[in-house]
């Protein structure tokens, strides 16, 4: 299935493309360059296609809704360059990280740049509700990370606690993307509640297949090395199945690949392997595609029938790329 996206949207995101790159031209060499190679990696751009989806109600302010556009796609990226300082990426969609060409010290400044930056775009639609929305999401976003450093290479975690680090992590920013949308694009605040938790079920469904991906993806097509989240100690829900189902095992090989904190590139390998060779990859789809099912429950509060539409494609979309 292609890219459910409609022609109106991509011309807005390439639009979009074009001002995220022009935004640091003022700032020094190395925060322009380590930026410049955050933007031109790519990515899905959902963030941002969210918040132009949800305006699309009668008497949105064209300026404030691109400008929201902006500042949560900044806020994606700024949160990428820290995620990559923490985990010691060095490849990321394929391409050197910011952390791998300039170092710790450069990539923080960077992404905390980002981060002011973002919130600067967003002070100038002088809207505190929607100020709010997104700071509420950095909040989330960042005790995600915390939660995750925290858990890191312990086995005692539950499945709800998964669940509740990536709705932090990942799904807060979803849902304030489609809620700045809705809400520069004039909806009823009952239609900024549905969007928001639309996208926050979307989202969930997004990081739990995302999760998929480090454990089978090819890795031309991810862009970095399979297994690190196993690597890491980052207790995705592949793993968290994969071990539930091997825990008979008295000798249980997958646990302490997952406990070590020094594992080889065959040990990595062996635990993909096991994960792979259990029912783990089908729970987590199955748990992935509940969460879409939650998403497109939302819209029968949105009586918009062309919007309606396509989400309900990004969420056929999603199941159909991943499977």
């Amino acid at each position: 299935m292609q890219n459910p996206v409609s022609l109106k949207i991509k011309r807005k995101l390439n639009k979009l493309d074009s001002e995220l790159k022009n935004l640091v031209t003022d700032s020094g060499i190395e925060l322009s360059k380590g930026y410049l190679q955050t933007v031109e990696a790519g990515g899905k751009r959902l963030r941002p296609a969210l918040v132009f989806l949800c305006s699309q109600f009668k008497g949105g302010d064209k300026k404030n809704i691109f400008n929201a556009a902006l500042a949560v796609e900044l806020i994606h990226a700024a949160s990428l360059i820290h995620d990559d300082i923490m985990d010691g990426a060095i490849m990321r969609r394929g391409k050197p990280t910011v952390y791998s060409k300039w170092g710790p010290k450069v990539a923080l400044r960077i992404g905390d740049y980002l981060f002011a930056k973002a919130f600067l775009l967003l002070c100038k639609t002088d809207d505190f509700e929607a100020i709010s929305v997104l700071a509420d999401a950095v909040r989330k976003l960042s005790e995600g990370e915390i939660e995750q450093i925290k858990s890191a290479y312990k086995l005692e975690q539950t499945t709800s606690y998964y669940f509740q680090k990536i709705n932090l992590k990942t799904a807060s920013l979803f849902r304030a993307s489609a809620e700045l949308g809705a809400i520069f694009g004039g909806a009823q605040n009952s239609k900024v509640k549905a969007l928001g938790a639309f996208a926050q079920n979307l989202g969930m469904a997004f990081q739990i297949f995302d999760d998929v991906l480090d454990i089978e993806a090819e890795e031309q097509v991810l862009g970095k090395s399979l297994g690190t989240d196993l690597r890491d100690g980052t207790l995705t829900l592949p793993i968290l199945f994969g071990l539930k189902e091997t825990n008979d095992n008295h000798d249980n090989r997958l646990a302490k690949i997952f406990i070590s904190k020094n594992c080889s590139n065959s040990d990595i390998e062996d635990g993909l392997k096991i994960i792979v060779d259990t029912q783990a990859i089908d729970k987590t789809r199955k748990e992935a595609k509940r969460f879409v099912g939650k998403a497109l429950k939302e819209l029968e509060y949105i009586d918009n029938t062309p919007l309606k539409n396509e989400l309900s494609n990004i969420c056929e979309y999603t199941i159909e790329r991943f499977n």
